[in-house]
């Protein structure tokens, strides 16, 4: 279940796993998988694209997200989706 503690959790592990300075946003939302199982859907919001180096904290992230999770003992399992603040602009577009 996402509580406040977690979703502040889970945005300083992003912020500090990946370059703080280079995130935009993050959201975080409760869903469940097809068995049913918890999950929390993060959106990383980047200022601009992703480079190279970001690909590799992107790859610890995980991890990092898992530890914090145990630690705070939530089962859910994290699913993380990157994108640029300009793809959302553009998203947002499409959809209006």
């Amino acid at each position: 279940m996402l509580t406040d503690a977690v979703h502040e959790a889970v945005e300083e592990v992003v912020r500090r796993s990946l370059s703080s300075d280079r995130i935009s946003g993050v959201d975080v939302q409760d869903d469940w998988d097809q068995d049913g199982e918890p999950l929390l859907r993060i959106t990383v919001v980047f200022k601009s694209s992703p480079s190279p180096t970001d690909a590799q904290r992107m790859i610890r992230l995980i991890g990092a997200l898992r530890s914090e999770l145990r630690r705070l003992q939530t089962d859910s399992f994290p699913l993380v989706n990157f994108i640029s603040k300009n793809e959302v602009a553009k998203l947002q577009r499409a959809t209006a």
